[in-house]
């Protein structure tokens, strides 16, 4: 690789952790803020369809949240020594969660898209 190829990708990087991380997490702040949640667990029992689809990507968002957090607390509790004894039992619940999580993104995703476009 050249010199210019890689400060290329650098400065390219740089200019998303300085700017485009801060504008999305002023976006996801200010959809977290204008976001209308219930107060309790009754008051999501009683959501139509149409006030649903506002709110879910921001539930959506805030799971992921939680999760990344409860991942992170689970991994600097676990010290791995050698990766090589690392078998496919050992990630089962991250697999579990992850393919689960993908699940719930495109059943927003479609509900979204079957809403907005009535062709489907």
């Amino acid at each position: 690789m050249s010199f210019t190829f890689v400060s290329l990708i650098y400065s390219s990087f740089l200019g998303f952790i300085q700017r485009d991380i801060p504008s999305i997490l002023q976006s996801s702040a200010k959809a977290l803020q204008s976001a209308k949640l219930p107060q309790n667990l009754s008051d999501f029992q009683k959501l139509t369809v149409r006030e649903w689809i506002p709110i879910a990507p921001v539930l959506t968002c805030i799971f992921a949240i939680i999760i990344s957090l409860f991942q992170l607390l689970i991994k600097s509790n676990t010290i791995v020594h050698d990766t090589n004894k690392l078998s496919h039992k050992t990630f089962w619940l991250t697999r579990v969660v992850l393919i689960r999580m993908m699940g719930l993104i495109y059943f927003v995703a479609f509900l979204t898209s079957c809403f907005q476009s009535r062709a489907l």
